[in-house]
């Protein structure tokens, strides 16, 4: 079990920190800010220690669905497609599908009281990049909980093989999370005419910014007309300076305050 466990976290844990190395360069050139090095390394340490949470959450869903025996209510076979149609229907089925659900479950995040304390570590980092961008280790206990498995019950996805990662659940996790990754970039960058086809990074900066204007908006990680639809969607001018972070609470500088989500005043 522990060879399973070390082999699925570190297959998706690199393939991600390659993810936050090739956005760093971009972040360095197209940002005015500097992040430090030792801010980069502690969230890569923290993402690791949450990476962790979220394999052994996503094991022990499959194992429950295999030991309980339940079978989808309908299968989505992708691995014989190839080309533009692969890449429509990943996007469009699969990822739509999830960003719906991913969408309430952000919401009930940052409305009920308990889910905010753990996913306020999130939006207490003030360094925020493509590396600097962990959650805290519990909530992929929850993501697993409240929206992969859910959606396991729902559709069973067939995609093509991705090296290193085992099975199509991690290969879906990769995708989505490294997507997460960039639009956590500092670099302002703009998506132009498909501003409002996918999520951005400016768009998702909105989502982090201390100006009460700004405040529950933007949750959709892929898709902003789940914003759209339900009228919480605010797209940034293009230059618009947002600054980030929590009023009350200040991003973990220590293991300690990130474990146990302690405030640092």
């Amino acid at each position: 079990m522990l060879k399973l466990i070390y082999q699925q976290w570190s297959g998706l844990f690199v393939p991600l920190m390659l993810v936050a190395l090739a956005c760093a360069p971009v972040e360095i050139l197209a940002h005015k800010e500097r992040h430090p090095i030792a801010s980069r390394i502690r969230g890569a340490g923290y993402m690791a220690i949450f990476v962790f949470g979220l394999t052994v959450s996503l094991i022990g869903a499959q194992w429950l669905i295999r030991y309980l025996g339940i079978k989808p209510l309908f299968r989505i076979d992708l691995t014989s497609l190839s080309g533009g149609g692969l890449a429509l229907l990943m996007t469009v089925v699969p990822y739509f599908i999830f960003d719906g659900c991913y969408y309430w479950f952000h919401r009930l995040q940052h409305c009920v009281p308990l889910l905010w304390r753990f996913h306020s570590v999130h939006h207490a980092i003030e360094e925020l990049n493509a590396t600097n961008c962990y959650h805290h280790w519990t909530e992929g206990f929850l993501r697993v909980s409240l929206v992969i498995l859910p959606l396991s019950l729902l559709i069973q996805l067939r995609l093509p093989e991705i090296p290193a990662l085992a099975t199509e659940v991690a290969a879906l996790t990769f995708i989505l999370n490294s997507w997460a990754m960039f639009v956590h970039s500092s670099a302002v960058i703009s998506l132009g005419p498909f501003e409002r086809v996918f999520v951005s990074p400016q768009f998702h900066r909105v989502h982090h910014s201390l100006d009460d204007y700004h405040h529950n908006r933007n949750f959709a990680g892929l898709f902003p007309i789940f914003d759209m639809i339900f009228g919480t969607a605010c797209f940034p001018k293009p230059d618009e300076t947002i600054n980030i972070g929590l009023p009350d609470k200040h991003e973990s500088i220590t293991l300690w305050q990130y474990l146990f989500t302690l405030n640092r005043k």
